[in-house]
């Protein structure tokens, strides 16, 4: 069977400076539902190798090593060992962050053994779905805290780590239980401020990309894992096979979907700064490119759609208001217009004037608002 990856957020404890003690995994149901069975661990062939990666980047060195790996109170655990202070930078500032917290979650990546997969009736939270009864360790991982993923942030403003330390972790492949990302490390901290989307690379395939629209080019990948057998080895290995091409190749294939969007943001920025006359020419390039010359609207036009869009909030509040205010005029007993008959020697009082018809008082809306129509039609 393939590799399968599982997260598990955790207390670590700190047993000297350079070793910690994890929990690799447990008998709880996890995010997908299912169970892995405790007494079911193989770890020979791990102990054989006991390396410890980040994230499962195995291009990159491994951050420890594993000198113990056990099973005890129904739980898989581990010891994780750094090397000493100097000797590979990178574990020095991965170790920093587990001491502070910021990182406290493993992951596990492990094979089932031929019929040991128990698929069962379970709703997925309260009893599982699928239960694994025999499982090979294969690979343990520190990967960045799923539930918090401006740890890395904050552990920089607390000064646990520098700039260019988290410039270094934020560039590494990183696995979350609904998503392997794989950023670009050329692009990653230079779109700061940009428009970010995301788009589709491969539907069926649950691939996905961080695109900037600003600069048009793809910033970070995305393999979706829900619905799909994505592991940190066949992306990476995509990756290296698809990439290159991605990233040298503008983006043509936009769904409708991301095009409404842009259109719901340019109509956010129109009515939140206006449009100026050079602004107002290349609209109408853009409105000639879509519909022909034929629909085109002139500048004349144009400027006036312009003009009645910043008008539109004006005159919707003034709607309003004159509808508080006839409700007021009701509620004091006075009338509220001509075309309401209320008789002249009564005042209305207010509990007349809650039983007032809905109709009446649509009148002197409607009158009201035709004039404000006019003003701009």
């Amino acid at each position: 069977m393939e590799l399968i990856h599982k997260l598990v957020d955790c207390e670590v404890k700190k047993l000297n400076d350079l070793t910690y003690e994890f929990v690799a995994s447990t008998e709880d149901i996890d995010r997908d539902g299912e169970v892995i069975e405790v007494a079911g661990w193989d770890l020979k062939n791990f102990k054989k190798n006991p390396v410890i990666t980040f994230a499962h980047d195995y291009r990159s060195l491994p951050i420890g090593k594993s000198p113990k790996v056990w099973v005890s109170d129904g739980k898989l655990r581990n010891h994780v060992e750094f090397p000493a202070e100097g000797v590979y930078p990178f574990a020095d500032t991965v170790r920093r962050l587990v001491e502070g917290g910021f990182l406290r979650t493993e992951s596990v990546g492990f094979k089932p053994a031929p019929d040991s997969v128990v698929e069962e009736d379970g709703d997925g939270v309260k009893t599982p779905r699928r239960r694994y009864t025999k499982q090979e360790l294969l690979e343990i991982a520190i990967v960045p805290v799923p539930s918090n993923p401006n740890a890395l942030i904050e552990a920089k403003t607390k000064g646990i780590i520098t700039e260019d330390e988290l410039k270094e972790l934020i560039t590494k492949p990183e696995e979350t239980e609904n998503f392997i990302r794989i950023p670009v490390p050329k692009e990653e901290g230079k779109h700061e401020g940009h428009r970010i989307r995301t788009i589709d690379i491969d539907r069926e395939k649950g691939i996905k990309a961080l695109y900037c629209g600003q600069d048009k080019v793809i910033i970070t990948y995305l393999f979706v894992k829900e619905g799909q057998r994505w592991t940190m080895e066949l992306a990476q290995a995509w990756v290296r096979e698809h990439g290159k091409m991605l990233e040298t190749t503008s983006i043509k294939t936009v769904s409708q979907s991301e095009i409404a969007d842009e259109l719901d943001y340019l109509s956010g920025l129109i009515s939140a700064a206006g449009l100026s006359e050079e602004t107002l020419e290349k609209a109408q390039v853009l409105i000639k490119s879509i519909g022909g010359d034929s629909k085109a609207m002139d500048m004349a036009q144009m400027k006036r759609m312009h003009d009645m869009m910043a008008d539109c909030a004006e005159n919707a509040n003034k709607a309003k208001d004159m509808v508080q205010s006839v409700m007021d005029d009701m509620k004091s007993g006075r009338s509220p217009g001509n075309d309401i008959p209320v008789e002249d020697k009564a005042k209305v009082t207010p509990e007349q004037a809650a039983e007032i018809s809905v109709v009446e008082i649509g009148a002197v809306v409607a009158k009201e608002l035709a004039v404000l129509m006019g003003k701009i039609s």
